[in-house]
């Protein structure tokens, strides 16, 4: 089955991703909509919609395996049930749905509260480590209006979009060498946005 084109865009954040019939049921498939990945699937006869990103480091859940209900990430093989959007592995994350309905034979999901925006909060979560202090002050350095959150163990960076940090930064910080990506994911359990890796540097956006 060919995958869902692109929707034209109707002035509000509700498109048509797929016609029903077509959409068969233990099947899920991937697509973006005004700048929004979404996961598109139809479980046990229902269909659900979520935004087509695993809590870890975000990459697409439509790339994974999807065995029963449950859905597997490529990445490092987080795992979700599609009927509730609840983490299997592990269970404190959730994916975020998207409202979604069938009418006169259509798929249709709303982007809206989805997109991207220029007042978007993104950034990383870290777990309190000297190389959590290290990327929290580089990304303060190199962000205006970037704030640090202790939570406990961890630390919620919260910046507006985008939020760039380097490798050459943290290391600095650091005061020794800090690998990218490795390093990074290593601290790094979950974030908010759309995150963008290379070997010198991240950008969430």
């Amino acid at each position: 089955m060919s995958a869902p084109r692109r929707p034209a865009r109707d002035g509000s954040g509700a498109h048509p991703l797929a016609l029903d019939e077509q959409l068969w049921d233990g099947e899920m498939r991937g697509c973006i909509v005004d700048g929004v990945p979404v996961l598109l699937a139809k479980i046990e006869g229902r269909v659900c919609a979520y935004l087509d990103a695993c809590a870890h480091l975000g990459a697409r859940l439509s790339d994974g395996v999807l065995e029963g209900t449950v859905v597997t990430c490529r990445a490092h093989h987080w795992q979700y049930d599609l009927r509730t959007g609840a983490g299997v592995n592990p269970t404190s994350v959730r994916l975020r749905p998207l409202p979604c309905a069938v009418a006169d034979g259509k798929v249709i999901v709303d982007v809206a509260g989805a997109r991207p925006s220029e007042a978007r909060i993104v950034g990383p979560v870290l777990l309190r480590s000297a190389a959590a202090r290290a990327i929290a002050a580089a990304i303060c350095a190199a962000n205006d209006g970037a704030e640090v959150e202790s939570r406990g163990a961890y630390l919620r960076i919260h910046a507006r979009s985008p939020c760039i940090v380097t490798r050459e930064a943290i290391a600095t910080q650091l005061g020794g060498d800090f690998a990218f990506p490795g390093d990074l994911e290593t601290a790094m359990p979950s974030y908010r946005g759309h995150l963008t890796l290379t070997d010198e540097g991240a950008r969430w956006d």
